[in-house]
Protein backbone atom coordinates (compact mmCIF):
# COMPACT_ATOMS: atom_id res chain seq x y z
CA UNK A 1 0.00 0.00 0.00
CA UNK A 2 1.32 3.42 -0.69
CA UNK A 3 1.73 6.09 1.84
CA UNK A 4 0.84 9.86 1.81
CA UNK A 5 1.61 11.59 -1.70
CA UNK A 6 3.69 14.39 0.97
CA UNK A 7 6.02 12.36 1.81
CA UNK A 8 9.74 14.11 1.97
CA UNK A 9 11.86 11.53 1.58
CA UNK A 10 13.35 10.52 -2.13
CA UNK A 11 11.59 7.29 -2.91
CA UNK A 12 13.65 4.83 -5.47
CA UNK A 13 12.35 3.34 -8.87
CA UNK A 14 13.68 0.63 -10.75
CA UNK A 15 16.45 1.08 -12.96
CA UNK A 16 14.28 -0.66 -15.84
CA UNK A 17 11.08 2.96 -15.13
CA UNK A 18 14.46 4.94 -14.62
CA UNK A 19 15.85 4.01 -18.26
CA UNK A 20 12.54 4.12 -19.91
CA UNK A 21 11.97 7.89 -18.50
CA UNK A 22 15.15 8.77 -19.59
CA UNK A 23 14.53 7.80 -23.69
CA UNK A 24 10.87 8.95 -23.37
CA UNK A 25 12.37 12.60 -22.54
CA UNK A 26 15.09 12.30 -24.89
CA UNK A 27 12.10 11.18 -27.62
CA UNK A 28 10.13 14.16 -26.69
CA UNK A 29 13.17 16.38 -27.32
CA UNK A 30 13.99 15.04 -30.07
CA UNK A 31 10.58 15.46 -31.79
CA UNK A 32 10.46 19.10 -30.40
CA UNK A 33 13.33 20.03 -32.23
CA UNK A 34 12.23 18.75 -35.05
CA UNK A 35 8.92 20.70 -35.26
CA UNK A 36 11.30 23.82 -34.61
CA UNK A 37 13.49 23.19 -37.43
CA UNK A 38 10.38 22.66 -39.86
CA UNK A 39 8.54 26.22 -38.57
CA UNK A 40 9.29 28.74 -40.89
CA UNK A 41 11.16 31.45 -40.12
CA UNK A 42 9.46 35.01 -39.48
CA UNK A 43 11.15 38.17 -40.90
CA UNK A 44 11.40 41.16 -39.03
CA UNK A 45 13.52 43.96 -39.81
CA UNK A 46 14.65 47.04 -36.72
CA UNK A 47 14.23 50.61 -38.33
CA UNK A 48 15.49 53.47 -36.19
CA UNK A 49 15.59 57.24 -37.20
CA UNK A 50 16.42 59.52 -34.86
CA UNK A 51 14.53 62.79 -35.51
CA UNK A 52 13.86 65.79 -32.86
CA UNK A 53 10.59 67.57 -34.12
CA UNK A 54 7.95 70.38 -32.95
CA UNK A 55 4.15 70.13 -33.98
CA UNK A 56 3.50 73.54 -33.82
CA UNK A 57 -0.36 74.45 -34.05
CA UNK A 58 -2.63 73.32 -36.56
CA UNK A 59 0.41 71.51 -37.93
CA UNK A 60 1.56 67.75 -38.85
CA UNK A 61 4.41 66.04 -38.54
CA UNK A 62 4.93 63.00 -41.11
CA UNK A 63 6.13 59.80 -40.21
CA UNK A 64 7.34 57.26 -42.74
CA UNK A 65 8.48 54.20 -41.16
CA UNK A 66 9.77 52.34 -44.43
CA UNK A 67 11.57 55.60 -46.05
CA UNK A 68 9.37 55.05 -49.34
CA UNK A 69 8.36 58.39 -49.19
CA UNK A 70 4.78 57.45 -48.36
CA UNK A 71 3.52 58.89 -44.84
CA UNK A 72 2.08 55.99 -42.74
CA UNK A 73 0.92 58.24 -39.79
CA UNK A 74 0.77 61.58 -38.98
CA UNK A 75 0.96 63.52 -35.16
CA UNK A 76 -0.62 66.97 -35.39
CA UNK A 77 -1.62 69.27 -33.00
CA UNK A 78 -5.08 70.90 -33.30
CA UNK A 79 -5.84 74.61 -31.72
CA UNK A 80 -9.56 75.73 -31.05
CA UNK A 81 -10.57 79.20 -29.19
CA UNK A 82 -13.91 79.19 -27.49
CA UNK A 83 -15.75 81.85 -25.57
CA UNK A 84 -12.80 82.69 -23.01
CA UNK A 85 -10.68 78.98 -23.44
CA UNK A 86 -8.21 77.83 -26.22
CA UNK A 87 -8.44 74.24 -26.59
CA UNK A 88 -4.74 72.66 -28.05
CA UNK A 89 -4.75 68.72 -28.65
CA UNK A 90 -2.41 66.27 -30.21
CA UNK A 91 -3.57 63.61 -32.27
CA UNK A 92 -1.99 60.26 -33.87
CA UNK A 93 -3.38 60.33 -37.67
CA UNK A 94 -3.05 56.88 -39.59
CA UNK A 95 -2.90 56.77 -43.14
CA UNK A 96 -5.05 55.16 -45.46
CA UNK A 97 -6.06 51.37 -44.75
CA UNK A 98 -3.26 51.73 -41.09
CA UNK A 99 -4.13 52.34 -37.58
CA UNK A 100 -3.33 53.38 -33.87
CA UNK A 101 -2.94 51.05 -31.36
CA UNK A 102 -5.69 52.43 -28.20
CA UNK A 103 -7.47 51.12 -25.37
CA UNK A 104 -10.65 49.16 -25.80
CA UNK A 105 -13.21 52.19 -24.43
CA UNK A 106 -12.17 55.15 -26.77
CA UNK A 107 -10.19 56.07 -29.40
CA UNK A 108 -7.51 56.98 -27.27
CA UNK A 109 -3.64 56.39 -28.25
CA UNK A 110 -1.98 54.06 -25.82
CA UNK A 111 1.33 55.69 -24.40
CA UNK A 112 3.16 52.03 -24.36
CA UNK A 113 6.08 51.18 -22.61
CA UNK A 114 9.01 49.58 -24.09
CA UNK A 115 8.89 46.06 -25.03
CA UNK A 116 4.98 46.34 -25.05
CA UNK A 117 3.69 43.79 -27.87
CA UNK A 118 1.22 45.33 -30.54
CA UNK A 119 0.03 42.84 -33.84
CA UNK A 120 -2.50 41.01 -34.98
CA UNK A 121 -6.18 40.75 -32.64
CA UNK A 122 -5.15 43.97 -31.08
CA UNK A 123 -7.32 46.77 -31.09
CA UNK A 124 -6.39 49.70 -33.56
CA UNK A 125 -8.37 53.04 -34.25
CA UNK A 126 -8.47 53.96 -37.81
CA UNK A 127 -9.21 57.20 -37.36
CA UNK A 128 -6.84 60.24 -35.59
CA UNK A 129 -6.47 58.75 -31.57
CA UNK A 130 -6.51 61.62 -29.01
CA UNK A 131 -2.56 61.29 -27.65
CA UNK A 132 -2.70 64.25 -24.76
CA UNK A 133 -5.12 67.34 -24.70
CA UNK A 134 -5.42 70.89 -23.11
CA UNK A 135 -7.73 73.54 -21.95
CA UNK A 136 -6.91 76.72 -20.43
CA UNK A 137 -10.61 76.65 -18.85
CA UNK A 138 -10.60 76.29 -15.27
CA UNK A 139 -7.24 77.24 -14.58
CA UNK A 140 -5.54 74.49 -16.97
CA UNK A 141 -6.45 71.27 -17.49
CA UNK A 142 -4.96 67.99 -19.13
CA UNK A 143 -6.31 64.43 -20.40
CA UNK A 144 -5.80 61.34 -22.64
CA UNK A 145 -3.46 58.72 -21.76
CA UNK A 146 -0.54 60.92 -22.65
CA UNK A 147 -1.30 63.63 -20.20
CA UNK A 148 0.03 65.24 -18.63
CA UNK A 149 3.71 65.00 -20.04
CA UNK A 150 5.06 61.34 -20.91
CA UNK A 151 8.38 60.80 -22.15
CA UNK A 152 10.27 58.17 -23.67
CA UNK A 153 7.05 55.79 -24.51
CA UNK A 154 6.15 54.77 -27.76
CA UNK A 155 3.11 55.04 -30.18
CA UNK A 156 2.02 51.88 -32.03
CA UNK A 157 0.77 51.56 -35.35
CA UNK A 158 -0.49 49.53 -38.16
CA UNK A 159 0.09 50.77 -41.22
CA UNK A 160 0.06 48.93 -44.97
CA UNK A 161 3.33 48.68 -47.14
CA UNK A 162 2.37 47.24 -50.71
CA UNK A 163 -0.59 46.20 -49.30
CA UNK A 164 0.46 43.84 -46.51
CA UNK A 165 0.35 44.76 -43.03
CA UNK A 166 2.74 46.01 -40.90
CA UNK A 167 3.15 47.00 -37.28
CA UNK A 168 5.27 49.54 -35.68
CA UNK A 169 6.24 52.09 -32.79
CA UNK A 170 7.31 55.83 -33.10
CA UNK A 171 8.82 56.27 -29.65
CA UNK A 172 7.83 60.08 -28.13
CA UNK A 173 8.13 62.81 -25.50
CA UNK A 174 4.47 64.11 -25.45
CA UNK A 175 3.96 67.88 -23.95
CA UNK A 176 1.59 70.66 -24.99
CA UNK A 177 3.66 73.61 -24.08
CA UNK A 178 0.95 76.50 -22.99
CA UNK A 179 0.74 79.30 -24.00
CA UNK A 180 4.07 78.32 -26.42
CA UNK A 181 1.69 76.59 -28.85
CA UNK A 182 3.95 73.93 -29.62
CA UNK A 183 4.26 70.75 -28.91
CA UNK A 184 7.93 68.13 -28.74
CA UNK A 185 8.33 64.83 -30.57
Amino acid sequence: MLQSANRKEPVRISNFLHRNLHLYGLASTAAGVSLLALTPPSEAEVIYTPAHKEVNRNSVVPIDFNGDGINDVGVRQTFRTQTGFHQYRLQAVPAHGGGIFANEAICDASALRSGARIGPGKIFCTQPASMIGYSSAYDGTYWGLWAPVKINRYLGVKFLIHGQVHYGWARLDARIYFPYEKALL
